[in-house]
């Protein structure tokens, strides 16, 4: 059963790019613009969609973000809290998870990914309801790709009203970024929302690392 959410989940996204039409791309380009526009962050993404998905990326970071075409959740985010552009996010929802990339800039500091995925973790025990080690079905195994930035991943869970949910926090050190993605679902679709998660984290890295033009 596993098996077969994990196969489905990884196909959520790629299967939809495949033998898109000129109409669809220029949909989904749309759709990639519109979510830039909605922030007022013309300066800071651009548009670099070339498929029936749409995908934006962060100028100063390189982060790429790709979204599930129309979904409720899509957002692109410019968090006041530094200078301009310096701690931004995209969001993104596929098949009941939510998915979260975040760039945020520490031009001043020496920072490892064990220190950035602690602060978090300390974070999200303040924000969400109480969360605990994850107990469920053993994790997806981590992607390794040659070249690419190492990330570090905590697995939690938690309860509210009488629902069980999974999140999953992973952080990668890219020269002054931190790259952090936050993925949560339902509990019993853990392992399949885990291998989603990972794929993600591993192609946004490489987006940032090895920059294609659109």
């Amino acid at each position: 059963m596993f098996a077969r959410l994990a196969f489905v989940f990884a196909l959520a996204l790629s299967a939809l790019a495949h033998a898109a039409t000129p109409d669809q791309i220029a949909k989904a380009r749309a759709e990639a613009d519109a979510l830039i526009k909605a922030t007022d962050a013309t300066d800071l993404f651009e548009n670099v969609t070339t498929s029936d998905l749409p995908a934006v990326r962060h100028l100063a970071s390189g982060m790429v973000c790709t979204f599930a075409p129309g979904a409720a959740f899509n957002e692109v985010y410019v968090f006041p809290d530094k200078p301009r552009g310096e701690h931004v996010s995209c969001k993104t929802t596929i098949d009941g998870f939510d998915l979260g990339f975040f760039a945020n800039h520490y031009p001043n500091e020496v920072m490892t990914a064990e220190h950035e995925l602690r602060t978090a973790v300390a974070a999200r025990l303040v924000r969400q309801p109480p969360i605990t080690k994850w107990q469920g079905s053993e994790p997806f195994a981590a992607v390794e790709r040659e070249g690419l930035p190492k990330h570090v991943t905590a697995r939690v869970a938690t309860e509210q009203d009488g629902q069980k949910s999974y999140y999953r926090m992973s952080i990668a050190i890219v020269g002054s970024w931190s790259l952090f993605q936050l993925a949560i679902g339902p509990a019993d679709k853990a392992l399949a929302g885990d291998q989603l998660a990972e794929t993600r984290m591993v192609d946004t890295l490489s987006t940032i690392v090895h920059p294609t033009k659109p």
